[in-house]
């Protein structure tokens, strides 16, 4: 039974702390009330902690799976929310998720789903947050800031985006007979209104025929505010690598906020039913007027056939001289002024790699998708947006860099297993980027130095 000379001290130090914390609080130009003050309570008594929630305390953090359910069974913070603070272990993860409104210490994506899971068994939405360890510590838990993005790209898969992935990778595959698919989520429909009966959803449809999107049909957005809600998300995603993700329109957004009728249509072109016609895999099979390689493609000397004779094929070497090459109007980044050192260097596992098949990624714009020959014996899949700058063909069995030892990042559903180099500048504000080739008499899974 605690004393009243205890609850006046707690008292006390609570409404001392809340003085200090107002201070720093207006110094900093941030206002006091949005600074929230948690309270831990690792060792104390269920008495202890219902005594501290009547006091200006916002919420609560527990780092002890079994005192978290004690005081949650007990109703001990009296309606404040509670913190799970530490590490924690997957086979504890029961218990926590329903109880903690935050878990903040997520530190694999094993772990996150473990979460996931609980959490759609209890029918609810937990909040989490990922742990960092920035100094590499093996005494301390947290993910390393290198494998930061792939969790961070786990844990945002929304039901929307969930929902869509089952679609795109499970049932798009069997859809032969013609098909319409409606009421698309709102995360893989950015342009799109949201259906009056659910919001999470979206008034669009696409139909198939085949195996393949034959047309897309929608309601135009025209909520201004919504658009904006939506684009900073999309922005968001691009931040994290994710190319394939719409970018901020402000002058669309203006126009918008003037005003737009309601509208809506359907998109279908001819180079579509030439696709299921003539049964092409990609639109670029048969698009009539396709994209023309750039006129400072490299050339090189090419075998090429100038007939057959007695059933045999003359090959000749054509020799086409280089023109010379302008560099005035090159823009390269500033180098780095920070120094790194060699262990830090070493850590990054760079190998030739012999490019075995590539291919467009469906759906992709400028997604290739390569698979790799590096040394090991077991194929490694790579996706990298250079479909602006390069057809897949062109790079079959091509010798290139890549950097092996990234953790795998799912793109457009595929998991890519590492970064393929590129050299990368500008010439008069214009990207220019070319992917960076080895002799060919260098063998796969040979170590960059």
């Amino acid at each position: 039974m605690l004393t009243q000379e205890q609850l006046t001290m707690m008292a006390e130090n609570v409404a001392h702390i809340r003085e200090n914390m107002a201070a720093a609080a207006r110094e900093a130009g941030r206002d006091p009330a949005d600074i929230l003050l948690c309270a831990a309570c690792k060792t104390r008594t269920v008495e202890e902690v219902i005594a501290s929630a009547v006091l200006p305390i916002d919420l609560f953090g527990e780092n002890h799976v079994q005192e978290l359910v004690e005081k949650t069974n007990a109703n001990a913070y009296c309606g404040k929310p509670g913190h799970f603070i530490g590490h924690l272990q997957t086979n504890k993860v029961n218990k926590v998720v329903g109880r903690a409104a935050l878990i903040e210490s997520v530190d694999s994506e094993h772990l996150l789903q473990k979460v996931e899971r609980a959490a759609a068994a209890a029918n609810l939405t937990q909040e989490i947050l990922i742990e960092i360890n920035i100094g590499d510590e093996e005494s301390k838990s947290g993910v390393s800031p290198d494998a930061l993005w792939a969790l961070a790209d786990a844990a945002e898969k929304t039901w929307g985006n969930a929902l869509y992935a089952c679609f795109d990778q499970k049932v798009e595959e069997h859809l032969v007979q013609p098909t319409f698919i409606t009421m698309y989520p709102v995360e893989v429909s950015p342009l799109t209104k949201r259906s009056p009966k659910d919001p999470r959803l979206t008034e669009r449809f696409e139909f198939f025929i085949c195996r393949a999107e034959m047309g897309n049909a929608y309601s135009e957005l025209n909520d201004p505010i919504d658009q904006r809600e939506r684009f900073m998300k999309q922005v968001e995603q691009r931040e994290r690598g994710d190319d394939e993700t719409e970018m901020l329109d402000e002058d669309f957004l203006t126009a918008l906020e003037y005003g737009m009728p309601p509208t809506g249509g359907m998109g279908m072109g001819i180079d579509r039913a030439v696709m299921l016609f003539t049964g092409a895999d990609t639109i670029r099979d048969v698009i009539l007027f396709p994209t023309m390689k750039p006129l400072d493609a490299p050339k090189t000397k090419k075998p090429e056939e100038v007939g057959i004779i007695g059933g045999a094929t003359s090959t000749v070497e054509i020799e086409v001289k280089d023109e010379p090459i302008d560099f005035s109007n090159v823009e390269i980044e500033p180098l780095f002024k920070d120094f790194v050192d060699f262990d830090t260097f070493s850590k990054s596992d760079f190998r030739a790699v012999k490019v075995k098949a590539c291919e467009a990624v469906k759906k992709s714009k400028k997604l290739l998708k390569f698979v790799l020959d590096d040394g090991t014996g077991t194929d490694r899949v790579i996706l990298s947006g250079i479909h602006e700058y390069y057809e897949p063909e062109e790079l079959v069995g091509k010798t290139c860099v890549a950097i092996v030892n990234l953790p795998p990042r799912p793109m457009m559903g595929i998991d890519s297993c590492g970064m393929l180099i590129s050299a990368v500048h500008h010439e008069e504000g214009v990207e220019k980027l070319h992917l960076l080739m080895l002799d060919n008499h260098i063998p796969a899974g040979a170590k960059m130095y």
